[in-house]
């Protein structure tokens, strides 16, 4: 969700340093995986965050490595606050795409809403 670590531990209830060097070990063993991230707004959804996840990516995974960028819904536990808006999506695929990444995706959200 996050590549700050208090933010990790509030909302996954684990550190961040944890996931990034299994992420990174899995990537070294020729595991192939993909990358989502979960944009909540208010949370994570700062040009400075969304940069250092894109570069994180870029740099330590690979540029070919696959993003998903995915539209948070309130619900459940987080039941408060609105959808992410299609501006934000659209800056965090700008991000990506400005980090080198080859393989970005959009997630939980209409095409028309894109536009």
């Amino acid at each position: 969700m996050s590549i700050r670590d208090d933010v990790f531990r509030a909302y996954c209830g684990g550190d961040v340093e944890s996931v990034l060097s299994n992420v990174k070990t899995m990537k070294k063993a020729g595991i192939h995986l993909e990358v989502t991230t979960l944009v909540v707004p208010g949370v994570n959804d700062s040009d400075s965050e969304l940069t250092k996840m894109a570069n994180f990516i870029a740099e330590k995974l690979g540029k070919d490595t696959p993003w998903h960028i995915s539209r948070f819904f309130p619900a459940w536990r987080m039941d408060e606050g609105e959808p992410t808006p299609a501006t934000t999506l659209k800056r965090a695929r700008a991000i990506g795409e400005n980090a080198g990444l080859e393989n970005i995706h959009i997630g939980n959200i209409r095409e028309w809403e894109m536009n």
